[in-house]
């Protein structure tokens, strides 16, 4: 059977992105032509019911990830029934470094859905990563679909905001042993000139989708056609479905002829070495966020003093300051003036212990990287069931 894919990201986020509703009209009457679709940026409920409604009859199985405070932005489409679903967080987010982009609201991580195809189980998954930690994200994300796979099938696809040449590309492609579909291929699906709603930089591929049938005992996948899909500008419109260019994976999925080989514990050379950069790059980023950084630190100061400004003027009740706030005063304190006081504080704690988090994250993965390194060892020197030889 074939099996049509779609990944996309939309560009929803309200106030920041232009015609959102407008553009997911036009983009709910391409989806109608694919079997799975996976969406990011989908940040509001009402966009993703508006799609719901547009695509119940031909995609009528759906599921969006809420985490976070708008949620992940992430969705699927189905036109198959989906089994089972696994939605993820991100254990590190980098929250405050995504303030200007208003994704600070944001619980970005992965979503994975068990989808019984005529051809049996699919594991589905999307995902949109943090380009100032990716390394952390992907890693967590590949280790997650390595305990969920099991034996299905299993397509992977989003905005990893990374390039191919990526030691967090490799992850997927070397330790997950998944293919890149556009591997070789020479498109770009971000920072095109063409596209209006882009910054006009280099432009890049950092959406993908990647496939693997190696676990499945039945049943194989491969690549029938592939193209840029959803791209360039609406026809008869002077804009373009998104600020991505989508892309588009027909799948071959037929009985498997030869038997599967069996799956080894033991890691290659070349899953050692990746595991071992990616840790080395988690290890460099915590010390970044680790060194006094000025902008976090000013951030931190500045609400303090804020704090501290208003918390005088509240204790000296009429003055011009709360004049200015235009309150009133209620004996030594105001409404207002408590509320800013409070928001300030909260301000001035905050920004640290998003930092303390996102390190601890970094800190936990550094420690998974080597547990997993270290249990290949044992592996090397056993007789490759975890029992060393003696």
């Amino acid at each position: 059977m074939a099996l049509k894919v779609l990944t996309l990201n939309v560009w929803g986020l309200h106030i920041f992105a232009k015609r959102i509703r407008e553009r997911l009209h036009y983009i709910s009457q391409e989806l109608e032509g694919y079997d799975i679709v996976g969406l990011q940026e989908v940040w509001s409920q009402d966009d993703y019911l508006f799609l719901v409604e547009r695509l119940r009859r031909i995609l009528p199985y759906s599921f969006r990830s809420k985490s976070g405070m708008i949620g992940s932005g992430l969705c699927v489409f189905s036109r198959y029934p989906i089994m089972a679903v696994h939605s993820q967080q991100f254990t590190t987010s980098g929250a405050l470094r995504e303030l200007t982009s208003g994704e600070v609201f944001s619980g970005k991580g992965m979503l994975s859905c068990r989808i019984m195809t005529p051809n049996g189980p699919l594991l589905f998954v999307t995902t949109h990563t943090n380009g100032c930690c990716r390394e952390s994200q992907m890693y967590e994300m590949t280790k997650l679909i390595d305990n969920y796979r099991g034996n299905d099938l299993v397509v992977l696809c989003g905005d990893f905001n990374t390039g191919d040449t990526h030691p967090a590309y490799r992850l997927i492609t070397t330790y997950l042993g998944l293919k890149d579909a556009f591997a070789g291929c020479s498109v770009n699906t971000c920072n095109l000139g063409s596209n209006i709603y882009t910054k006009r930089v280099r432009p890049a591929r950092i959406d993908f989708i990647f496939y693997s049938s190696d676990t499945c005992p039945t049943s194989q996948m491969e690549v029938q056609s592939k193209r840029l899909a959803l791209s360039g500008n609406i026809p008869g419109k002077d804009f373009p479905y998104s600020d991505h260019e989508g892309l588009e994976v027909v799948f071959s999925l037929n009985e498997r002829v030869e038997p599967m080989p069996p799956r080894s514990l033991l890691l290659s050379v070349a899953a050692v070495e990746v595991l071992e950069e990616v840790a080395q790059r988690i290890c460099n980023r915590k010390k970044k966020f680790e060194a006094p950084h000025p902008h976090r630190r000013a951030m931190a100061i500045a609400g303090g003093f804020l704090a501290v400004i208003l918390l005088i003027a509240l204790i000296l009740g009429n003055n011009p300051v709360m004049m200015f706030l235009g309150t009133r005063s209620l004996g030594y304190f105001s409404v207002v003036g408590v509320g800013i006081l409070g928001m300030c504080l909260m301000w001035a704690w905050l920004i640290p212990m998003f930092n303390i988090t996102h390190v601890n994250g970094m800190e936990t993965h550094m420690d998974e990287i080597r547990t997993r390194l270290s249990y290949n060892t044992i592996l090397a020197e056993s007789d490759g069931n975890g029992y060393r030889l003696m």
